[in-house]
């Protein structure tokens, strides 16, 4: 009896710290793009929680911030950015896909990973999944996705936290 009362506390212990650590999609909804006064064509679809983006950016940039005094990151440790639709025929300067920004401030990969070469706040243009650690990081208030002098046809960024 002992034993199978040890074991069920045991699974019970195990399932919460697992669904603890389980990813939550993170509702993007609510920010604005950017870039259309300084000549970008680059357009922001919202689809459930996630976005969806089409058009160019010029060098002066373009892409969508969202701001809140209330962004429901306290407490997180990571976000990972969920890309896909990247194509052949979109077109990327030295292959830099967009950067994330968290109040202001570039944010790279958990040990760089996936990271361009040739700017290194940017990621490579590819379809895939990037992870942040956010630990460290107090009162996130803004988040910015930027893109650069790129032309893109529809590529879909979901964002999660933990």
């Amino acid at each position: 009896m002992k034993k199978t009362i040890l074991l069920a506390i045991l699974f019970v212990t195990g399932f919460f710290t697992a669904v603890a650590q389980e990813w939550e999609i993170y509702d993007l909804f609510g920010g604005s793009s950017y870039g259309e006064r300084t000549g970008s064509t680059m357009t922001v679809n919202h689809e459930n929680e996630w976005l969806v983006f089409s058009g160019s950016a010029n060098v002066r940039s373009a892409g969508y911030v969202i701001e809140s005094t209330n962004l429901g990151l306290g407490g997180m440790n990571q976000i990972k950015l969920e890309i896909s639709g990247v194509r052949d025929t979109d077109k990327f300067d030295h292959g830099k896909l967009l950067k994330m920004e968290l109040n202001g401030n570039p944010v790279r990969t958990q040990n760089n990973r996936n990271m361009n070469r040739n700017d290194p706040n940017y990621l490579n243009a590819r379809n895939g999944e990037y992870i942040f650690d956010i630990a460290n990081l107090e009162n996130i208030l803004k988040i910015n996705f930027v893109f650069y002098n790129c032309t893109v046809r529809s590529i879909t960024v979901k964002m999660f936290v933990r």
